[in-house]
């Protein structure tokens, strides 16, 4: 197969082992050799992509599913024995990039790709973070953050 050839995307029955490999260890770039695949992943990824849609300041006009569930959680209140209130809320949830982890030594860039992620047979994963605001009876509202572990991240290569 030539690079200036199309890739041709038609399969039957047939096993096509050369043909697999060979599309496994070269890549085509103008598309998808297997777009039957591609249709069976894609609700996934556009799910996936709902939930922080909107996450950015620029993009704040179409909210994701992650702000309406922040704002359908509220503020939480709690009274102790005393009358003290505390009132605690969600400010924000934030999903960082996919980082080598710290433990890594010989790393000198942190950030890593799907396809090294592939390789070193690891999830291609950020950490979750969450910022949480309090305020105790009428005082001034705190905030502190707290890391609520690593969360799969989807992309669509």
């Amino acid at each position: 197969m030539s690079v200036d050839e199309p890739t041709d995307t038609s399969w039957d029955h047939q096993y096509h082992t050369l043909r697999r490999q060979a599309l496994f260890q070269n890549p085509p770039a103008d598309h998808t050799p297997y777009p039957a695949l591609q249709l069976a992943v894609d609700p996934h990824i556009e799910s996936f992509n709902a939930i922080f849609r909107g996450s950015s300041e620029e993009n704040n006009r179409n909210p994701g599913l992650l702000a309406h569930a922040i704002a359908d959680i509220g503020s939480k209140v709690y009274l102790d024995e005393d009358g003290n209130r505390l009132t605690i809320r969600y400010k924000s949830v934030t999903l960082q990039k996919s980082l080598v982890p710290v433990l890594n030594k010989f790393a000198k860039n942190r950030e890593i790709f799907p396809a090294e992620c592939r390789e070193r047979h690891v999830t291609y994963r950020g950490k979750l973070t969450a910022t949480f605001q309090f305020q105790v009876n009428d005082g001034d509202p705190e905030e502190f953050a707290r890391d609520m572990g690593q969360l799969p991240i989807m992309v669509k290569v």
